[in-house]
């Protein structure tokens, strides 16, 4: 496909994207026709993938300590990984990448052990 996309810039393509659950069962799909490859990378992406991620850690934060919902604190590394991940191709962003290693990810450690059985 990328072979082709790049020989003939600018083609129209048919496909579909599935997702799949952890169990890689089928939960959705969407089916295009006539669509112009795009891609995304560098910055744009970085910065779109944590502002997703910080989003995600918030309302787990919330569904835990607001509305007492249990399981989603043990959620929060896998995020906060790839928050951490994501500020790292973001050198403008170096200082809050910093704070969110040294202050963030420690606080929430403490609080994931003082909760554990």
């Amino acid at each position: 496909y990328k072979v082709g996309l790049t020989q003939s810039l600018g083609a129209r393509r048919d496909g579909s994207i599935i997702l799949l659950d952890h169990a890689a069962e089928r939960v959705m799909a969407w089916e295009f026709r006539g669509a112009l490859a795009a891609k995304w990378s560098g910055p744009q992406c970085h910065a779109m993938a944590a502002q997703r991620s910080l989003k995600v850690l918030g309302i787990f934060c919330r569904l835990t300590l607001r509305d007492s919902k249990e399981g989603y604190l043990a959620r929060l590394p896998h995020f906060l990984a790839h928050l951490e991940d994501s500020l790292a191709a973001l050198p403008q962003h170096r200082e809050f990448a910093d704070w969110v290693t040294g202050v963030l990810r420690p606080a929430i450690m403490q609080r994931l052990e003082e909760d554990a059985p």
